[in-house]
This record gives C-alpha cells, structure tokens and sequence, in this order.
C-alpha cells in the first residue's frame, strides 16, 4: 500500500540518485522513467486529498502533495540543466499538472505549463506540450470557479 511516508522515502532516494549521476558516477544511469514512480504517486494522493475534501465538504483540498510533487520535477529540471541525460518527459509534466489540477489549484498548474514550454522552447524535444496538458490547465480553471481566470487564461492560448 502506498504511504506519504514511503513516497517521500522513494522521492529521497531519487534525488540522491540523481545528485551522484550529475557528480559523474559511473554506476548510476537514471532517465525519465525513475522520477515516473514519484510524481505518480504524489498525484494520486493528490486525488485522494481532493476526494477527501468533497466528501468532508471542503472547497479547497490539502495541496501538499501536488507541491511535493513539483518540487520533485523542479529537481529534476535542476539536474537535466546539469546532465542532459537526465531530461525530463512529458509524462512527468503531466503528473505535476494533474495533481494540480485535482486540488483546485490552476495558477499552479499553469505555472507548470510554462515551465515546460521554456524547456521545450530551450531545445528539448522530450517535452513538446500537447493538448491533453493545455486541457488539463483548463479543467484546473474551470474546476476553480474563477471565471474572468479562466478567460483571460484562455485568451492567451488563442
């Protein structure tokens, strides 16, 4: 089962994984795939915070995990500016922007956005955004109840 606990422990071991890589350790070849794990598993305790939220009647959900969550690709960010193997995918954008995206936190989401057309700008053809994450920023506003948001977000992706 999985636990916060365990999750962090994983999130842990991955950037201390990929501290070693960077330094030039021989014996550690990470990709994209290692940080999948993580980033998954902070999103679905993010969907389970959400749930959580709508069945105690709360408007607005614990977002801890979506943080970890970005944080997590943040480092990862960090280190691919370092060691371009060490790349990020569109599947880890995905993750982070979902997570946001089901605790009610589209500004978040979309910060993450920009953050990958920057790096996709920057030459990394791994992180081409697509629909499915502009769709997911525009759930994530449309969930948020804030309408003039959502416009003005929509009226910059024309």
């Amino acid at each position: 089962r999985m636990t916060p606990e365990g999750i962090d422990d994983a999130d842990q071991l991955l950037r201390q994984l990929m501290e070693g890589q960077v330094a030039g350790n021989k014996l550690v070849r990470l990709d994209a795939e290692f940080v999948s794990g993580p980033l998954n598993s902070y999103r679905v305790l993010s969907e389970r915070a959400a749930e959580r939220a709508r069945r105690g009647g709360k408007r607005r959900p614990d977002a801890a995990f979506a943080k970890k969550a970005d944080e997590l690709l943040a480092f990862v960010e960090q280190a691919y500016a370092k060691k371009s193997a060490l790349s990020p995918d569109i599947k880890s954008y995905a993750m982070v922007v979902d997570a946001y995206a089901k605790v009610g936190e589209p500004e978040s989401a979309e910060a993450v956005l920009m953050r990958l057309e920057k790096v996709w700008k920057s030459g990394n053809e791994k992180v081409k955004p697509n629909t499915i994450l502009y769709n997911a920023v525009l759930d994530a506003w449309a969930k948020s109840g804030s309408i003039s948001s959502f416009k003005n977000y929509t009226k910059t992706k024309r």
